[in-house]
């Protein structure tokens, strides 16, 4: 990978800064409608740990320049960007100009970093499920707090299936 430190550096550290971030506003009481929102919290709070967690063993993958460093980067990377357009919105709409701002410049990094690094389609395949698996736990999440029960087995199988394409395709990675 190009810009190997830069990269790896990037990766670490959007890992790092979102556990901090959300337990800052967990612990500080700004995560409005907790109590009523629980369930779909819980969920999206499982999807950002898990972007989290994967952007920091992409970034010390990517530092060990180990053979799987491509697949997961590019895995973590899709979470990451549709968690950050996600929170431009959200921010844009609540009319906090400040973390808008700084939403839109974390956006362009990453889509900057995954535009630096992008070489075969494997790249984008791996993106793609990203995405899609950070967007199913959130609209899982909101389905189950609502009790939209019809909606919870459309949404859960994709879901599923996607993590098994991941599981498998990393596996296939090792080979």
């Amino acid at each position: 990978m190009k810009a190997k430190l830069t990269t790896s550096v990037y990766c670490l550290v959007m890992g790092i800064l979102n556990i901090i971030t959300w337990s800052i506003l967990i612990l500080t009481q700004q995560v409005p409608n907790i109590r009523q929102d629980i369930i779909s919290l819980s969920f999206h709070w499982i999807s950002e740990f898990a972007m989290a967690l994967t952007m920091i063993i992409a970034g010390s993958l990517i530092f060990k320049q180990h053979r799987r460093q491509r697949p997961v980067f590019y895995f973590g990377s899709g979470m990451l960007l549709l968690a950050i357009l996600g929170a431009s919105i959200y921010y844009s709409v609540h009319f906090d100009l400040i973390v808008f701002s700084m939403s839109l410049l974390i956006t362009s990094f990453t889509i900057i970093f995954i535009w630096l690094h992008y070489q075969k389609f494997t790249d984008f395949y791996y993106l793609s499920l990203g995405t899609i698996i950070y967007g199913a736990i959130n609209i899982l999440g909101n389905m189950i707090q609502k009790m939209e029960l019809a909606n919870v087995v459309y949404i859960s199988l994709p879901l599923f299936l996607s993590i098994l394409l991941v599981v498998f395709s990393l596996g296939g990675e090792i080979k």
